[in-house]
């Protein structure tokens, strides 16, 4: 399926992440264990000491330490943004709110 505006969706992102990057905030990336396709955009790679999760399922919770990082971090709200919304992070935002973490959407990003 095409992705609508990417390129702009990515920009957005990297806005996102320096937010947080600035601002001292856990950073996770969750790559799709998929070629091609799964690669993470260049505009929002990860830094050396953020961690990269892979997943092969569309939800990022399953079969991955996503849950466990976030408990560790005694983390209560998640932000979320990336592609495929409607799949992807859909399911993602479905089981972090299961896991009962208050999430926060970005709708551009």
């Amino acid at each position: 399926m095409e992705l609508a505006e990417p390129e702009k969706a990515a920009e957005q992102a990297k806005i996102l992440l320096n937010y947080f990057r600035e601002n001292k905030g856990l950073v996770v990336h969750i790559k799709h264990d998929l070629s091609p396709g799964g690669e993470i955009h260049q505009l929002v790679k990860p830094l050396d000491n953020e961690k990269v999760l892979t997943k092969k399922e569309v939800n990022a919770f399953l079969n991955t330490k996503l849950n466990e990082t976030l408990k560790q971090n005694n983390i209560e709200y998640v932000t979320l943004c990336g592609m495929q919304t409607h799949i992807c992070l859909e399911a993602a935002t479905r089981a972090a709110h299961d896991f009962g973490y208050k999430c926060n959407v970005i709708e551009d990003a």
